[in-house]
């Protein structure tokens, strides 16, 4: 949720596509986290961390757009290493899932 949040941030600094690719992203991010909540049962529970407010990453709200990308980027790669490592743990057949969203947010680190 703090990678959709971060993403959101960029977004309301953008203009244009640029504007639009960040909004994209931070939903796709918002969506995964909303999923996560309801599988682990904390989604509008007083559990759900998603009600915490999130640090959010000094380049990001520097305004320098080369520092914002180090952030996100480092923020994507903690995403995809975190998917990558409940894959060992998922049960047969729920795998894929995890393995979509490491890969896509190992991918968006490097675009970064």
């Amino acid at each position: 949720d703090l990678a959709g949040q971060a993403w959101e941030v960029l977004a309301a600094r953008r203009d244009g596509d640029g504007r639009t690719a960040a909004a994209d992203r931070a939903a796709t991010h918002r969506a995964r986290a909303q999923a996560w909540a309801e599988a682990t049962d904390v989604a509008g529970s007083g559990l759900d961390p998603r009600r915490a407010s999130y640090a959010l990453p000094a380049g990001l709200l520097s305004g320098d757009a080369a520092a914002a990308a180090v952030d996100l980027a480092d923020l994507e790669t903690r995403l995809a290493d975190a998917y990558a490592a409940l894959v060992a743990r998922a049960v047969a057949g729920t795998r894929a899932p995890l393995l979509v969203a490491s890969a896509d947010a190992a991918r968006a680190a490097a675009a970064l």
